[in-house]
């Protein structure tokens, strides 16, 4: 059996940074996307889009990620599947990170220039 991969690609917007996230966010894995947040160029000003279109699990490690990514500014996510809907909606922070109209815009259909991080769990 093959270990479940996390990808992040992140690129910068003109009003913040996206990170485009696949495969599964666990106990595992979340870790590496903390640190993409971390890195990411994000603030009061400065919003963090996460595009979860790929993203095949999310458990509560993932959340506790965009919970604590949310005490830095604003997070939106776009493309969020069934798994992380449920979970948002379950823990009652959907609304929290609805993208605003205008970064709905900016969210490109693949970003050109990226910085690609890729992890497998042990």
């Amino acid at each position: 059996m093959t270990a479940p991969t996390l990808s992040i690609h992140i690129s910068t917007l003109p009003a913040g940074t996206l990170v485009a996230v696949g495969g599964e966010i666990d106990l595992h894995t979340a870790p590496q996307l903390q640190d993409a947040v971390d890195a990411a160029q994000h603030g009061p000003d400065r919003l963090l889009l996460l595009d979860m279109t790929d993203v095949s699990f999310c458990d509560c490690s993932g959340l506790s990620v965009l919970l604590r990514a949310r005490t830095r500014g604003p997070v939106g996510i776009q493309g969020a599947q069934p798994i992380l809907l449920h979970v948002l909606t379950l823990t009652g922070t959907r609304d929290m990170f609805l993208s605003p109209p205008s970064a709905q815009s900016e969210l490109p259909a693949r970003p050109r220039q990226r910085t690609h991080v890729e992890s497998r769990r042990p």
